[in-house]
């Protein structure tokens, strides 16, 4: 079984680039730190012409082998620390975890 995971961030308005940059950087920097994910990827979202704004403005995939796998990253110190340094600038966040083939 393999499971992937979607998080995406709202940030919250007036946040600078210097912010939604460093947030990328530090979430990136998790697939090194954390043994756990197996696969990760993430973009900023953008609007496609005539549609209405996204609700999120950015998207981080990541891939586990388990959902034990999932826990052990969201308790581990890194994904901890992350948060801790970033979260002042999220307005929502959306997380959804799914078992895939």
């Amino acid at each position: 079984m393999i499971v992937q995971r979607l998080v995406c961030f709202k940030f919250k308005p007036g946040t600078s680039q210097e912010d939604i940059a460093k947030h990328m950087a530090d979430f990136a920097a998790l697939k090194n730190l954390i043994p756990q994910i197996q696969t990760y990827q993430a973009g900023l979202v953008y609007s496609e012409p005539g549609k209405p704004e996204p609700e999120f403005d950015s998207l981080h995939t990541l891939t586990f082998m388990s959902r034990q796998d999932i826990e052990q990253y969201f308790l581990h110190p890194a994904h901890q620390a992350f948060a801790a340094a970033n979260r002042h600038n999220w307005e929502r966040v959306l997380v959804l975890n799914a078992e895939v083939d």
